[in-house]
């Protein structure tokens, strides 16, 4: 009889393990899913930082490009008033 009672205990241990697994696993398999679920929420942030960037880096290269037209229009109106004011003094 005592075999009984202690290969019950073992049985019962067993069950008991085998719960315990069990639950670790639903767990791990919810670990798994939130995981995924915020990769995907991050590449989706990713992606939208990433076209930030690329419009910002846009934005400021049209910036540039006009920075450098304004600046040669300046210079060539200085140019231009130096000339003018070259012929005045020669002329005058």
């Amino acid at each position: 009889m005592e075999a009984l009672n202690v290969l019950e205990q073992k049985i019962r241990a067993l069950i008991e393990k085998h719960q315990h697994h069990c639950e670790t696993i639903k767990e791990l398999k919810n670990e798994v899913a939130q995981a995924k679920e915020d990769k995907q929420k991050l590449e989706h942030k990713l992606e939208q930082v990433e076209s930030q960037l690329l419009s910002q880096s846009q934005n400021s290269q049209q910036l540039d490009e006009e920075q450098q037209k304004t600046k040669d229009l300046v210079d060539e109106l200085i140019n231009n008033i130096d000339a003018v004011i070259k012929e005045d003094s020669h002329n005058g």
